[in-house]
C-alpha cells in the first residue's frame, strides 16, 4: 500500500485530529514524526478526541493486555464521538488482521506508516509536544526469534536508518533546544548500515553533539542486547562525553537454562557483571535498568533464584518485571510447564523489592553529589543517571540544572538547585 491509497490523504487541511500512542518509545518517536506530517497537511491537533473528526492510534501488540487496552479505546472514543474515523496502525493490525473489521476501524499498515514516516523526515522535526525528552528512531525490526516475542511478526526484519539520517534529525532537535535526545530502536544490536555498527553510530552523534551543544543537550540510550556489551562498547563509552551514564539491559532472566527456552542464548549473565564491574571506571556513578519476565513456562524455583541472586549484584536504579503473559501466535505459549499466575506475580514482586532495596542504597550513596536535571515542570525532573528528581525550589523547566542531591523521597531524589544553570 502507498500513502496515496491510504484512508489518511482524504483528510482536508483543518482536520482537528487526535493522536494516542500505546506501547514502546519507537511507538512514542513514530507518533512524533507523524504529528510534524500532520501538521504540514495543515491539520489541527486536539488533545481530547470528544472534538476529533480522526483519531490515529499507535498500538502495541506486545501482550494481550495491549489488545485489550486497544479495544477498550476504541469502544471509548466511539461512544465520546460516534461520528469520529479512527484509524489504528502499529503493531496489533499487523498482530490480529480481524481488528480491522471487529472494531470497525480503518488500518494504516506498518508498511504504510514507514512510507508516511520516511516521507515526514524530509521536514525539519518539530519540538515534541509537552516533553523535553526527545526520541529518535533509528532501526525497527528484529531479526532475534525470541520465543515469547510477536515483533518479528508485527514489525518484520531489522532495518537501520543511515548514519547521515539519524545525525541531521539530532541536529535539528538540538538547533530546537530539546535538552535530551534518545536514541532508540526496537534491537540496538540489529543496527546495521553498511559498514557502521551501532556503537559506531552512537560515537558518530556522540562527537556532533558534544562538539556543537556541549551543556545544552545530552543524548540517552535506548534499551541495549547484553550480547552488545563488548570491547567495543566499552571503549566507545569511555570516550563519550555527551552520552549519559545510564545502561538499560533487555536481561529477562538470568538463569542461562531459561533463556535458551527463551531463545535468547546468545550471551551469558556472567559476561554482563564483568563489564558493569568494569563501567564504574568510566562512569564512577551511573543508573543502570533491566527488563525481566518473571515465570517464564518451566522455570523451577532454582531457575527463579538464579535471577534473584544475579541482581543482588547489580547496581540496579530501577527495573521493569513483567510476570509471563502468554502471547498467543508466540513459541512460548505453548511450551510445557506453565507458571501458576498466582506464582508468577509472586516472584514478579519478589524481584521488585529486591531492586527497590538495591535502588536505596546506590540513590544514599549519591547524598551531596552534583547531579543535572533536566526539568519536565519547574519541581520535576530526570537526573543524567536516569533517576527522577524533585527540585526544593522551582526553576524555569525546559532545561538542564546542575543540582545536589540532599536527601531521597520513596521514588526520586530530592535535589536543591545550585546557581549554575547548565541549560
Amino acid at each position: 500500500m502507498t500513502p496515496a491509497s491510504t484512508p489518511l490523504t482524504a483528510f482536508p487541511a483543518g482536520t482537528r485530529v487526535f493522536f494516542s500512542t500505546q506501547g514502546c518509545r519507537v511507538n512514542q518517536y513514530e507518533t512524533e514524526v507523524l504529528r510534524a506530517w500532520a501538521a504540514g497537511l495543515g491539520w489541527e491537533e486536539v488533545d481530547a478526541a470528544a472534538t476529533a473528526d480522526l483519531a490515529i492510534i499507535n498500538s502495541c501488540a506486545v501482550t494481550e493486555a495491549a489488545m485489550r487496552d486497544l479495544r477498550r479505546m476504541v469502544r471509548a472514543l466511539r461512544e465520546a464521538r460516534p461520528e469520529i474515523r479512527i484509524v489504528v496502525t502499529g503493531c496489533a493490525p499487523e498482530a490480529d488482521p480481524r481488528l480491522r473489521d471487529c472494531l470497525a476501524v480503518e488500518v494504516l499498515p506498518q508498511a504504510a506508516k514507514r512510507q508516511f514516516l520516511a516521507l515526514a523526515r524530509t521536514q525539519i522535526p518539530r519540538r515534541p509536544r509537552h516533553r523535553t525528552r526527545a526520541v529518535v528512531g533509528i532501526q525497527d525490526g528484529c531479526n532475534t526469534r525470541c520465543t515469547y516475542c510477536i515483533i518479528p511478526i508485527t514489525r518484520g526484519p531489522a532495518q537501520s536508518r543511515a548514519p547521515e539520517e539519524v545525525l541531521a534529525e539530532v541536529d535539528a532537535l538540538c538547533r530546537q533546544g530539546v535538552p535530551e535526545i534518545t536514541l532508540s530502536a526496537i534491537s540496538t544490536r540489529w543496527y546495521a548500515c553498511g559498514a557502521t555498527d551501532f556503537w559506531d553510530l552512537v560515537a558518530m552523534v556522540d562527537r556532533m553533539v558534544a562538539s556543537r551543544y556541549a551543556g545544552r543537550t545530552r543524548l540517552r540510550l535506548g534499551s541495549l542486547d547484553p550480547v552488545q556489551l563488548d570491547a567495543k562498547a566499552a571503549a566507545t563509552l569511555a570516550q563519550c562525553q555527551a552520552v549519559c551514564p545510564h545502561l538499560h539491559l533487555s536481561l529477562q532472566s538470568a538463569s542461562p537454562s531459561v533463556l535458551a527456552r527463551m531463545g535468547r542464548s546468545h550471551y551469558h549473565p556472567d559476561a554482563i557483571l564483568r563489564f558493569v564491574d568494569s563501567l564504574a571506571a568510566v562512569w564512577p556513578v551511573f543508573g543502570l535498568g533491566v527488563d525481566v519476565i518473571a515465570g517464564f513456562p518451566g522455570e523451577t524455583e532454582a531457575e527463579w533464584q538464579a535471577t534473584l541472586d544475579f541482581a543482588r549484584q547489580l547496581p540496579l536504579t530501577y527495573a521493569h518485571v513483567f510476570p509471563y503473559s502468554e502471547r498467543p501466535g508466540t513459541v512460548a505459549a505453548g511450551l510445557p510447564g506453565a507458571i501458576p499466575r498466582p506464582e508468577r506475580q509472586r516472584r514478579a514482586r519478589a524481584l521488585r523489592e529486591c531492586v527497590r532495596q538495591i535502588q536505596a542504597r546506590v540513590w544514599t550513596a549519591m547524598h551531596g553529589r552534583t547531579v543535572q536535571v533536566v526539568l519536565e515542570t519547574a519541581t520535576q525532573g530526570r537526573a543524567e543517571t536516569y533517576a527522577p528528581c524533585r527540585l526544593t525550589r522551582p526553576m524555569p523547566p525546559g532545561g538542564i540544572v546542575c543540582a545536589t542531591v540532599i536527601t531521597t523521597s520513596a521514588d526520586r531524589l530530592v535535589v536543591r538547585p545550585t546557581e549554575e544553570n547548565l541549560s
